[in-house]
């Protein structure tokens, strides 16, 4: 009986380090067209980039890319703008605020990924640069210029309803991990803040909580147990730190990305979370993708096809996708990272376990010699 188990260990232990090494790959799509400040989000087999600023102008355009089929299609908002936020609850894909032609906006673009088709809905104020995640069957829309103001929708009736920030501030980042959704950084009228908002969805209460440095244009996104918030600029300096929450103990501790940066895209597949991208103006654009593994709680690096910042990053089934954003010029360019299917996983720690096989016999031979 020993035997089996052994190997069955063994089995498990490389399927594991497979899993934790990644062996993952990159691809490159386009966009329909360049742009920066583009938002994303992923709902049903799609993953949907929308909005961002263009040579003249702001966008109308939505890049979807269904994962199932493996193809590309396009769709329109009902307004050109950008410094959008997006999320997902439900069936629902939701484009809310921004700034277009006619300044800031309260419109929610909302696209239902069982019927195929769009609607429209409004923020209660008209704010960009706010921050957007999902809990629950709830949807929020947090902060924006001068708002503390946190929109929430309701995926399973459809309704909306309103809370606050415990400060109004604008260039946050937003995630959701377990019961928890969690609003971190953020600047206002010359303010940087360390404030994390978090709300949670089992009692319906807000808390709060501090990052380890005030800042913002940082990216945020949860693996796991966790809710990472990475990088950021606090108006004199560029960070590299990582503050992450556990939510099954409710600490917080730290670590940091290979390059101080700010203004970069996160988005997390698998046991990984990926921070990609950015900008640290004393060293140029950043192609630099950081990789955390919630299995072996490890950082790796990898790196974008281009550097630039101001992209958008979002999850579909076995894909993070990483497009748009800016470098000497708006970009087009969607960096796809693929981890395997768990039967390649599994292939990969038999692979394993037979080298191990031989290795031993070999060994052993060499021993009766």
């Amino acid at each position: 009986m020993k035997k089996p188990l052994a190997l069955l260990a063994c089995l498990w232990s490389l399927f594991a380090v497979a899993a934790a090494q990644g062996q993952g790959t990159w691809s490159t799509a386009a966009l329909s067209e360049a742009r920066s400040y583009p938002a994303a989000t992923s709902v049903g087999n799609y993953a949907l980039f929308g909005g961002g600023g263009i040579s003249g102008g702001y966008a109308q355009r939505v890049d979807i890319f269904n994962a199932s089929m493996g193809q590309w299609s396009t769709a329109t908002l009902s307004q050109g703008r950008h410094w959008m936020a997006a999320t997902s609850v439900g069936d629902y894909a939701l484009f809310g605020g921004g700034i277009g032609a006619s300044g800031s906006s309260k419109a929610v673009d909302i696209f239902n990924a069982s019927t195929g088709q769009w609607s429209t809905a409004s923020l209660s104020q008209t704010r960009h640069q706010l921050a957007a995640t999902s809990v629950g069957n709830y949807a929020l829309f947090g902060g924006g210029q001068g708002s503390n103001r946190v929109d929430i929708f309701n995926g399973s009736t459809g309704l909306w309803s309103t809370a606050s920030l415990s400060q109004a501030r604008d260039s946050l980042a937003a995630t959701s991990v377990g019961n928890y959704a969690l609003f971190g950084g953020g600047i206002n009228a010359g303010n940087i803040y360390n404030t994390v908002d978090i709300f949670n969805t089992s009692t319906g209460l807000w808390a709060t909580a501090a990052l380890s440095q005030a800042r913002y244009n940082l990216a945020a996104t949860s693996v796991g147990n966790y809710a990472l918030f990475g990088g950021g600029y606090d108006g004199n300096g560029y960070f590299s730190m990582v503050d992450i929450f556990d939510s099954s103990t409710g600490q917080w501790s730290t670590a940091s990305l290979s390059q101080t940066r700010y203004e970069l895209a996160a988005t997390s597949v698998g046991d990984y979370a990926l921070f990609g991208g950015g900008v640290d103006y004393s060293h140029g654009f950043a192609a630099i993708v950081d990789l955390f593994s919630s299995v072996t709680g490890q950082w790796s690096t990898a790196s974008l096809s281009q550097a630039r910042c101001n992209l958008a990053a979002t999850s579909i089934g076995n894909y993070a996708l990483f497009g748009g954003g800016a470098g000497a010029s708006n970009s087009n360019v969607v960096d796809i990272y693929t981890i395997p299917e768990p039967a390649t996983l599994l292939l990969l720690a038999l692979g394993g376990a037979a080298a191990l096989a031989r290795r031993r016999k070999r060994s052993a031979e060499c021993g009766v010699r």
